[in-house]
């Protein structure tokens, strides 16, 4: 059974909205670092968990959407953090390209759904893909 909740409500919720998002996208993050665990405890801290929204699907994030009204990210870099995980360099880099990236296009004056992912294990499943969305705006 799949259940979409706000991230806010769950305990450690950073780290697993990372653990989905280096799932999703850590071939495009490899070169800040190849490790998967030590990507997740730098990018654990960028998520306002406010703003985003997961299927749990049998106990596990299966899913995430970050979804703001357009006026402000939903997630905030900490460049001196992402230095500390990844080193001086890298980190320094990650900030600078990342934070670019996600900053592009504010402010939108509409509700504006900033990231969707899924773990590798979820994809292609027919039942996730129909029907978690939908049910953002029943638990919202």
């Amino acid at each position: 059974m799949m259940g979409v909740i706000r991230a806010d409500q769950l305990a450690d919720a950073g780290r697993r909205l990372a653990r989905v998002f280096v799932d999703g996208f850590g071939h495009r993050l490899t070169y800040f670092s190849k490790d998967p665990v030590r990507l997740v405890a730098a990018f654990a801290h960028m998520f306002r968990t406010d703003c985003f929204f997961v299927a749990i699907e049998d106990g596990a994030v299966a899913a995430m959407a970050g979804i703001t009204d357009g006026n402000e990210p939903a997630v905030e870099l900490n460049a001196a953090h992402l230095r500390r995980k990844l080193g001086l360099l890298r980190g320094s880099i990650a900030a600078a390209v990342l934070d670019k990236t996600w900053r592009r296009g504010y402010p939108i004056p509409r509700h504006h759904l900033h990231f969707r992912g899924r773990r590798s294990r979820h994809r292609g499943g027919r039942t996730l893909r129909e029907s978690w969305l939908h049910r953002i705006g029943q638990s919202a």
